[in-house]
């Protein structure tokens, strides 16, 4: 990147002097303190004055660039957008615009009048006086000047546009509040707006009405659409409807100002607010800003051309070059920021005609300059938290992991502003709500009850290895506590000597069902069947686990007893039918018995002086165990496909995925499970044969032989031995 390059991204956060004091004046008198939103409503107030007086720029060769914007401005429920649109209006840019209604623009019409009178009188060879009762009969058969307007039609739209034109002065202002319930009704006069936008031209359509007068020259156009975010980016029809717009060409015309929340200044007493709002200096202000803005609606600012010198130029072409750098940088599927980011140099030149406008200046300056990027790279990333704003199924997702309580459809509709829509729009939200939680850490379970459906929610959070809780006691019933412990100091507790411990905690310390309080890391197990310690060992080597043996251990008619415990991947709240339900799912994963009487959420176990091993791998994903969740579906689908299937085959095969561990290395793990569990080689090379044939892509007869199988020969050699 070159200097000059540099310099243009250094300075782009040069903000126009008077527009960021009118700011000012808007936050407060609104209490709102994110200034975006207001930046681009004041810009757009410039450029509404600069366009009807006809300020132009010139720029590298081409003349007659008209000072318009088009700005999409929205933000939440009680920003105080009309207010402040109305204090704009009624006290800053009033004199302005009863000025220029008044006077300027019935002197210039006057002029212009007579212009095209005097050139209707050579062509049609007629009197004076008859050529301009022709011009102002044609002109007054025209829709009568609207200073600005909130609906029309497209050729309503036009007619205005050709009756300006006549005039040689005025622009169209088309301000559209609440674009988003407003947005169907006003897309055929948009769509015509757009071919408006860079030079103020503009295609006539045939059509049989008087008022299809042709365009006598180019009429500037201007675009104000404002509202809230919920309303227009409402994931359905308005939605799609606007992002086809942007598609066809208003992303690159839009100056953007995006507010995600409503925020005020929260910080202040009441006393404070008063006096922001009270501050008679401000209402000074006010006034003194009227009156000068009063001043630019006279005919010598009228039809104004801001040039700039070579320095200022070359700054702007180098904008420009960054931009396109920065669009090429971007990913295909990034076509509407691209153009946003490619023409902003576009946009910047524009605006800085306006601000030149206002400052009442005869050049553009390299300050103008900046302060018109700095204005449009707060637009683009305004327009880049827009692109990125939560999608309203992830709010969905999150409200109803939030509420803390079983919702049914009833509350969402009353609840939320975004959920509404056709039942199959509405379900296709839920589905993808549900569908963002599965692999954002959500669960969303969906119950019915008497034809009802419930839904409830919960964020889950990670499991911290080194702050894992669990409460103990040295009695059997009463006296427990919560405590936590770094995982590798559990064998503290664990091989103690006479606690009694917990993976829940309870109220008031009592050890029942009832006074269980939701919320567990551990995963706690007792295998009391039999199975060799090694056995499990090979079996749970990708885990963290801390394996200890109780009291039975290797006893008389015992063979090993030990228990399991396991940190997990998430925190879960589960109630004690969903910790049972939980904790079968569990049972069933595992490819070994495990003491099910261990599934009752007030399960106590007993510390013992034995040995313990220690191992460190992945924890313990514990999703697809909660009950009534999309990831247990998924599970128990895959585990019902290896019904019928010996207990360890089936373990295998539904957690060993084969394109991530490779399918030589499961063959090769079965067989030495079955080993560990002294099983003979002739044996094994039968069951390891069946298990590679359930593979999806089984691995050659001559492959099992020569290496999984050859392992275990060597094995059982060297046992033997």
């Amino acid at each position: 990147m070159n200097e000059e390059v540099e310099e243009v991204v250094v300075t782009t956060q040069k903000f126009h002097p008077m527009q960021e004091e009118l700011v000012d004046i808007l936050c407060a008198k609104t209490g709102s303190d994110d200034r975006s939103f207001f930046r681009v409503m004041i810009a757009y107030k410039f450029a509404e004055m600069s366009t009807n007086m006809r300020a132009t720029v010139a720029y590298a060769g081409t003349t007659g660039i008209p000072t318009n914007m088009y700005a999409l401005d929205l933000a939440p429920s009680g920003y105080s957008k009309n207010a402040s649109m109305n204090l704009l209006e009624k006290n800053i840019f009033r004199g302005f615009k009863q000025s220029f209604m008044d006077t300027a623009m019935k002197e210039i019409t006057d002029i212009n009048h007579n212009m095209l009178a005097a050139d209707l009188e050579v062509i049609m060879g007629i009197e004076a006086s008859e050529a301009l009762r022709k011009i102002q009969k044609e002109y007054t058969s025209l829709p009568k000047y609207l200073y600005s307007f909130g609906s029309s039609t497209p050729e309503g739209f036009k007619a205005m546009r050709a009756k300006l034109s006549m005039s040689g002065i005025g622009a169209t202002s088309n301000v559209i509040d609440e674009i988003g319930s407003n947005l169907e009704g006003s897309q055929e006069t948009m769509t015509v707006q757009l071919e408006a936008y860079d030079m103020g031209d503009s295609k006539q359509k045939l059509i049989k009405v008087d008022s299809n007068s042709d365009m006598r020259g180019s009429v500037p156009s201007n675009l104000f659409a404002f509202g809230t975010q919920s309303k227009l980016l409402d994931g359905c029809s308005v939605e799609k409807r606007f992002f086809d717009m942007l598609e066809t060409g208003y992303a690159r015309r839009f100056i953007v100002g995006f507010v995600e929340s409503s925020h005020r200044g929260t910080e202040l007493t009441p006393e404070e607010i008063y006096d922001s709002v009270m501050n008679p200096l401000v209402d000074t202000k006010l006034v003194l800003y009227n009156k000068q803005f009063e001043k630019l609606a006279d005919i010598s600012k009228y039809n104004q051309e801001f040039t700039m010198s070579k320095d200022v130029t070359i700054k702007l072409m180098g904008y420009r070059l960054e931009c396109d750098k920065r669009a090429d940088a971007l990913k295909e599927h990034e076509e509407i920021l691209k153009a946003v980011i490619k023409h902003s140099y576009w946009r910047a030149l524009k605006i800085a005609g306006a601000y030149a406008f206002v400052d009442e200046l005869s050049e553009i300056t390299e300050d103008i300059i900046d302060n018109a990027i700095a204005l449009c790279e707060d637009g683009i990333r305004a327009f880049s938290a827009l692109m990125k704003r939560e999608k309203p199924y992830v709010r969905l997702a999150k409200y109803i992991s939030d509420i803390d309580k079983k919702v049914t459809q009833v509350d969402l509709i009353e609840d939320l502003v975004f959920y509404r829509g056709s039942e199959s729009q509405k379900r296709e939200m839920m589905n993808l709500a549900v569908a963002y939680g599965y692999s954002n850490n959500i669960i969303i379970k969906r119950t019915i009850k008497d034809e009802i459906e419930f839904l409830e929610g919960e964020r889950l959070k990670e499991v911290d290895i080194n702050n894992l809780s669990c409460s103990w006691s040295k009695d059997i019933t009463e006296g427990y506590k919560l405590g936590s412990s770094k995982f590798h100091n559990l064998h503290q507790l664990v091989s103690g000597d006479g606690f009694h411990y917990c993976a829940h905690n309870f109220t008031d310390g009592y050890r029942k069902k009832d006074n269980a309080i939701k919320g567990f890391d551990l995963l706690i197990l007792d295998v009391d069947s039999g199975l060799h310690i090694d056995i499990c060992k090979t079996l749970l080597k990708d885990y963290t686990y801390l394996i200890s043996t109780t009291k039975r251990h290797q006893t008389t008619g015992h063979g090993d007893r030990f228990r399991i415990i396991m940190p997990m991947s998430h925190r879960l709240e589960l109630d004690a039918d969903e910790y049972s339900r939980f904790m079968q799912n569990v049972f069933d994963w595992l490819p070994f018995d495990s003491d099910e009487q261990t599934k009752d959420i007030s399960r106590k176990w007993q510390s013992h002086k034995g040995d313990y091993w220690y191992n460190t791998g992945k924890q313990i994903d514990v999703l697809p165990f909660i009950p009534d969740t999309p990831k247990e579906t998924t599970y128990k689908n895959r585990s019902n496909k290896y019904t019928g299937v010996e207990n360890l085959q089936r373990w295998f095969l539904i957690n060993v995925k084969e394109d991530e561990y490779g399918r030589n290395n499961m063959c090769r793990d079965y067989a030495l499970a079955l080993f560990d569990d002294g099983m003979s080689s002739d044996n094994i090379r039968h069951s390891v044969h069946s298990f590679n044939d359930k593979l999806n892509e089984p691995l050659s007869q001559s492959e099992l032989e020569s290496t999984v199988m050859k392992t275990v020969i060597r094995k059982e050699i060297e046992r033997e031995g």
